[in-house]
Order: C-alpha cells, then sequence, then structure tokens
C-alpha cells in the first residue's frame, strides 16, 4: 500500500510538472503536400533559393543528424547569402518567463558541401518590420558537421509582448542550414509561489535613472532584473529600492517576489 501511495504522488508530481508549462508555438515543419512549402504563418521574404521545408526524401538526410521527419531547410546562394525566416505572432504572457528552444545543424553530407554555418535569432514586437540592424538574442557560428544542435533562449525580457521570431542564415559560406522543432512555451500559473494577477506592484520613477523604487501592499522579498535578451543582470533580495546606475540605457523586465507571489512589469533605463 505504501509503495502504491509513493507510486501514485510520484505520478501525480510529473503530471504538474508536464501541466507547469503551456505550449505558444509548436513547429515542425511537416507539410502535408510534401511541396517544400511553408507552414501556415511562416514567411521567407527572399527569392530564389530560400528557407523551405524540406521534403520526404531529404528524410534519408536530415534523420541521422538527429531530426525527426521534415525539417526547414536553408539554401543560400553563395552570391547573395542571405536567408530570413519568419515565424507567426508569439503572444507572450506578461507573468513569467516564456522560454524559446529549437533544433539546428549544417548539412554537409559528411564534408561534401561547406559547413561553417553563421546564423542569428532575432524576437522582435509583431508590428516591427525587420530591418536586419537589430540586435539579435543569439548570433553563432554552427562548427559541428551533419548533427541537430538543441538550443534555449530565455524570452523573460519580452513578456508581455506579441513577437515574431526571425531566424537569419547570412555571411554564411554553408549551402543547408536545418531547423527543426521550433518550440515558445510559458510557465503555467500554479499555486501562490507562481505569479499572480492580484499581486500589484507600482514601479518609479519609470523611466529611471539612478534608482527606481517598488510600492506593493506585500513586503518585497525578491526582484530580479532581465535584459532585453532574456539574461538575469541582476538580483536583489528584501529590499524596495534598486540601484540601476550600472545598467546601460533600454528596456529591462523587472521580476518582483512577495509573499503572496511574483508579478512580472516593463522598466526603461535613461
Amino acid at each position: 500500500m505504501i509503495k502504491q501511495i509513493l507510486l501514485l504522488s510520484a505520478l501525480s508530481f510529473t503530471i504538474l510538472q508536464a501541466k507547469a508549462q503551456t505550449i505558444l508555438l509548436n513547429e515542425t515543419f511537416t507539410v502535408p503536400a510534401d511541396d517544400k512549402s511553408l507552414p501556415s504563418g511562416w514567411s521567407c521574404p527572399e527569392a530564389g533559393r530560400k528557407w523551405y521545408s524540406s521534403n520526404i526524401g531529404t528524410n534519408i538526410i536530415l534523420t541521422p543528424m538527429g531530426f525527426a521527419g521534415q525539417a526547414a531547410l536553408s539554401n543560400v546562394d553563395p552570391f547573395n547569402p542571405e536567408d530570413l525566416l519568419i515565424s507567426p505572432q508569439v503572444n507572450l504572457p506578461l507573468g513569467g518567463a516564456s522560454t524559446l528552444t529549437y533544433k539546428i545543424g549544417v548539412v554537409t553530407g559528411g564534408g561534401q558541401l561547406p559547413g561553417n554555418a553563421h546564423y542569428a535569432v532575432y524576437v522582435l514586437p509583431a508590428a516591427n518590420t525587420f530591418t536586419a540592424s537589430e540586435t539579435p538574442v543569439l548570433e553563432e557560428v554552427v562548427t559541428t558537421p551533419d548533427q541537430a544542435i538543441t538550443k534555449t533562449i530565455n524570452l523573460a525580457a519580452f513578456a508581455g509582448q506579441n513577437v515574431k521570431l526571425y531566424f537569419r542564415q547570412y555571411n554564411s559560406p554553408a549551402m543547408f542550414l536545418a531547423l527543426d522543432d521550433v518550440t515558445v512555451t510559458a510557465p503555467t500559473i500554479l499555486g501562490t509561489s507562481e505569479i499572480r494577477n492580484n499581486v500589484q506592484v507600482g514601479i518609479y520613477p519609470n523611466p529611471a535613472t539612478d534608482f527606481f523604487t517598488l510600492k506593493s501592499k506585500y513586503e518585497i522579498k525578491k526582484v530580479e532584473i532581465y535584459d532585453a535578451t532574456g539574461r538575469k543582470v541582476s538580483s536583489h533580495t528584501n529590499t524596495d529600492k534598486v540601484d540601476v546606475r550600472n545598467l546601460q540605457s533600454g528596456n529591462y523586465i523587472i521580476n518582483a517576489e512577495t509573499k503572496e507571489g511574483k508579478t512580472s512589469t516593463k522598466l526603461i533605463k535613461k
């Protein structure tokens, strides 16, 4: 009986963990028509060689790399190495830190094609137009050939925004870059330790230059500051006044925790 209780408890905990994430976007680039078209909502503005959904016959190359089924492929033109893939709109909730995960891999066919794919990921407000002058949330060169690599990006800095994701291969000698399993998840509100709508925290001044102060009817237990890339830049405990003199000018997300839960708000640093 004790073993059964322990088993049920473990199962219940696993179910709660599974429910603790809300899927906002889940794209596998599977196109029923198998015609290299992109899934609904995705777009590629470049003409000619560009991002497209791989056909089923390409699985013989992608599967050994660690991709399951079809994937998005960027086939850059060596004379114009610029491919941009744009996601549908994703509505990120204000409470908590959403997360972007995806698989990326450069296809060389065992060294027959060029490697070292250079790419970047951008997260922009859905109403914006991409200009290539924006700061990416991730930029790197994929040097490991013929292998699917899983990447994770914290989207806390974009909480409460409607955004689009931009995957850009550019200035790259690689001919083929594969992308798959693009997923955006957000924490589901569970229990008093999670973010609650009734936890009201004011912030002033906003914009702030030197310090900002949090105002709440509950004692502030912890304050975390995230920059525009989702990187946590500072953390403070048991204080309602925070020094931001060392922060660069820009937009930040402030996560404040009280005994009644957490809340997020935006801060502009002058």
